[in-house]
């Protein structure tokens, strides 16, 4: 999944609340201020 939540306070928060955590990749693949999120799935 790939969603870009730069400059976007509320789906960030929501990414926060579905259990994502925010991660820095060995190498950025996007914008110098992108965030990266993560979560497990099982």
């Amino acid at each position: 999944m790939v969603s870009d939540t730069t400059d976007n306070v509320v789906s960030a928060n929501n990414f926060i609340r579905s259990g994502y955590t925010l991660f820095r990749p060995a190498s950025a693949w996007a914008w110098p201020h992108t965030l990266y999120w993560w979560k497990e799935l099982v």
